[in-house]
């Protein structure tokens, strides 16, 4: 069985990517092989919106169910913790629940018995309107000053949790974590932490694993997992996929990524600082970090995420290549929006029911209005019409009626009556719920230990 971490003179964690997003099999077993304290994951993000968050729900269960199985019962047959962050992709609640279930269904089948720890990060409404009136809760980035009206409107509202609710869930003796939304790096940084490492070690260390596979060449593709080596004054990086390795440069890169500063991560207790570090290829694909420091925050900060319920997404798509729509395709978009709005009218669906977004791919599809690029070169064009309506059937029916009005709407110099092409028969695709982020902002806490206040730790013996 695998020793206390905070008894021995190094600890070793093997980092898999994001649950559900896959990772080699023979790779894991090779990295158990390695005997680590701690298999840990990152397994969720922002990334892909706030929908995740808004809706509750837990991205290809199936699969999902599969990797933890195999995760779980690989780490306990050798006596290693298992931990993750921001489970179920975002973390709420009924993530956390989800992902919950799905693990106590893996130890019933498997007949496993372990600690299990549940870490909560669903805030309280009225904490947070508390703290806004206090002055406490900023905006992180471009956002509006945060007001009750947001906060009423946004459900539900999660906060990034650092170490100190994984660190107390470790010495409560969990084996298995399952952590609501956390900053990345906390998710690894505290078995290291809990053992004696220094901070600056342990916070850098865990910001090069938290995305898993990026430490690593070739990356994602190979399925590899990253692997780490705890000192007292140096932390080794490896790849446990054969084939696959680590070097100065792709331990180095991983603080570029999601980070303004190529030397200093934020994180709720303080700032990692790799200014100094020395990154050092070994053999066999290993790479040797020293150097690395931790800033301590004067005051512990909490990122704030909010899902706000926005409406009902419907898709249709037309694509055109007529040498003479091209060149004047906004005044023609302009209308077909016109004659869709009097069409849709007729049929009982008002403005005030939907909005549509046209997305010309070919001429700035990506950057929209933003794009510097005016004039387009393409020969022809794909146009994604996006309609967001306050049912299902409003979106349905604005996509489809601005889908069927862009093959009958004329131009000038059209010579012919078909114009567009549609690769879908049906009229639209329905997407459901939409949601976008209603709060985004940090709150200050006026302890240290206020943490606690806003994350639970719960332990549940299975």
């Amino acid at each position: 069985m695998n020793a206390d971490p905070a008894t021995e003179d190094e600890v070793r964690i093997m980092s898999v990517g994001s649950i559900g997003a896959g990772f080699s099999y023979r790779a894991f077993k090779r990295g158990l092989e390695w005997n680590p304290h701690v298999v840990a994951s990152d397994a969720g993000s922002a990334d892909h919106g706030a929908a995740s968050l808004g809706t509750g729900a837990v991205r290809s269960r199936g699969p999902m169910k599969k990797q933890l199985d195999t995760l779980i019962t690989g780490a306990r047959s050798i006596g290693a913790k298992f931990i993750i962050g921001s489970a179920g992709t975002a973390g709420g609640e009924r993530n956390l629940q989800a992902v919950r279930e799905i693990v106590e269904e893996i130890a019933q089948e498997r007949d496993l018995h372990f600690r299990m720890a549940l870490l909560h990060a669903e805030l309280d409404k009225d904490f947070l309107k508390a703290k806004r009136a206090a002055n406490k809760i900023v905006p992180l980035g471009p956002f509006p000053e945060l007001t009750d009206e947001q906060i009423d409107e946004s459900y539900p509202i999660v906060g990034m949790m650092g170490a100190e609710p994984f660190l107390k869930a470790l010495d409560l003796g969990a084996d298995v974590i399952l952590g609501g939304r956390a900053t990345d790096p906390a998710i690894f940084a505290g078995p290291p932490l809990r053992a004696g490492i220094p901070p600056g070690l342990a916070w850098h260390a865990a910001r090069t694993m938290d995305k898993g596979v990026m430490m690593t060449v070739p990356g994602e593709e190979t399925g590899s997992l990253g692997f780490i080596h705890f000192r007292k004054d140096h932390f080794v990086a490896s790849s446990t996929k054969e084939g696959t390795y680590c070097t100065p440069r792709s331990v180095a890169a991983v603080t570029l990524y999601e980070n303004d500063s190529p030397y200093h991560t934020i994180v709720p207790s303080g700032v990692i600082d790799t200014s100094d570090c020395t990154y050092e290829a070994l053999d066999g694909g290993r790479v040797k970090v020293t150097g690395s420091k931790f800033q301590p925050a004067s005051k512990y900060t909490v990122k704030l995420e909010g899902a706000r319920f926005v409406g009902y997404r419907a898709l249709a798509f037309v694509a055109t290549r007529d040498p003479m729509l091209i060149p004047q395709v906004d005044d023609w978009l302009s209308r077909v929006r016109i004659n869709a709005e009097r069409n849709l009218h007729l049929q009982g669906v008002e403005k005030d029911d939907y909005t549509v977004r046209f997305r010309v791919y070919g001429k700035n599809g990506v950057m929209g209005d933003d794009e510097p690029i005016k004039e387009t070169a393409s020969h022809e064009l794909g146009i994604l019409i996006d309609a967001i309506g306050t049912t299902q059937e409003a979106a349905l029916e604005a996509a489809g009626r601005h889908k069927a009005l862009a093959g009958h709407t004329k131009f000038p110099g059209q010579l012919n009556h078909a114009n567009t092409a549609e690769p879908f028969a049906m009229g639209a695709v329905p997407l459901g719920e939409v949601y976008d982020w209603g709060v985004w902002h940090i709150v200050e806490l006026d302890h240290w230990n206020d943490w606690e206040d806003l994350f639970h730790v719960e332990i549940v013996d299975l």
